[in-house]
C-alpha cells in the first residue's frame, strides 16, 4: 500500500523536522558548554541566557576577560562568582 501525502503536509512535516533539528543542535551547543572551563564570549552570553551587551556592561563591573587574538573568554567559575557577588 502506497500513501499518498499532500504537498502542504510534507512541507509542513519538513519544516517540523527542520526545527526539531535545530532546536536539538543548539541545545547540545548549549550542553557542551556546561563542561568547558573557557567559554567564549558568545558561549558564555548562551550559558547565561543573556545578551553579549549584558556581558559587555559586565565587563566595565569588573568581569574578568580573556582575549587570545580576537576572541575573548569568559572563565566559568569567574562568571559563577560574578553573579553570586552581584546578586540582590
Amino acid at each position: 500500500m502506497k500513501a499518498i501525502f499532500s504537498e502542504a503536509l510534507l512541507t509542513e512535516l519538513h519544516d517540523t523536522v527542520k526545527g526539531v533539528y535545530i532546536e536539538a543542535l543548539e541545545q547540545a551547543r548549549r550542553d557542551s558548554a556546561i563542561t568547558k572551563e573557557f567559554l567564549t564570549f558568545e558561549e558564555a552570553a548562551d550559558y547565561i541566557n543573556a545578551s553579549k551587551a549584558t556581558l559587555t556592561k559586565w565587563l566595565e563591573y569588573g568581569l574578568n576577560v580573556y582575549q587570545i587574538g580576537n576572541k575573548r573568554y569568559i572563565k566559568k567559575s569567574e562568571l559563577h562568582e560574578f553573579i553570586e557577588r552581584h546578586q540582590l
